[in-house]
């Protein structure tokens, strides 16, 4: 899907050009361009918002004496805010994975420590970074339950907000950037190129 339309936004952004003259950055910027908005379709897609929240839900029946509207009030909640967030955040995280990447520096280390690698290091990062851009201790504007939801531990706070973090990246599909990213790391011209103008947030 994002491959069709990638060519789609190729022929309609340059259609004095042909389909295949993009440069690889410029090509990469359309898959990323493609990838941070179709996330926030999560969101307002009626559809699949239904399924976030029912994920959230199954993720939160290990929490004891949670009433049914209070959920509901926190899913909604966290919609807002992550809509609010996700897009700086996959930016900021897809810019510093570059930078923190030497891909044959680290697999060298992780041979000689006898370790396998790291199937998902942009979906962890990601993941750690959404959870601190979504704590509610972070949140000016968070209302009675996110002002509840800041009194606790930090332990229990990240448990809570991880919650609703993961039920969001299991619908993303992030596996396939995980795949484009690795490619980028193993082209050292075109990561050093990524590297030295990184994406900004337009």
């Amino acid at each position: 899907l994002i491959c069709a339309q990638v060519l789609v936004m190729r022929s309609m952004r340059h259609c004095s050009r042909d389909v295949g003259d993009l440069t690889e950055r410029e090509t990469h910027e359309l898959i990323l361009d493609v990838f941070v908005k179709s996330t926030l379709d999560v969101f307002s897609d009626p559809a699949q918002r239904k399924e976030l929240g029912a994920r959230i839900e199954g993720y939160a029946s290990s929490i004891p004496f949670l009433p049914a509207p209070l959920l509901s009030h926190a899913i909604d909640k966290f919609c807002a805010l992550a809509t609010e967030k996700v897009t700086p955040v996959l930016i900021h995280t897809y810019n510093e994975h570059l930078l923190a990447t030497d891909i044959y520096r680290d697999y060298a280390r992780l041979a000689a420590e006898g370790v396998a690698p790291n199937e998902q290091p942009f979906t962890d990062r990601l993941r750690r970074n959404l959870r601190a851009a979504c704590d509610p201790a972070t949140d000016e504007n968070r209302g009675f339950l996110g002002s509840v939801v800041a009194l606790l531990p930090q332990d229990r706070r990240e448990w809570y907000v991880g919650l609703f973090v993961d039920a969001f990246l299991e619908g993303l599909r992030t596996d396939k950037l995980e795949g484009i990213l690795h490619n980028v790391t193993l082209d050292d011209a075109l990561h050093q190129e990524l590297i030295e103008k990184p994406f900004l947030l337009t």
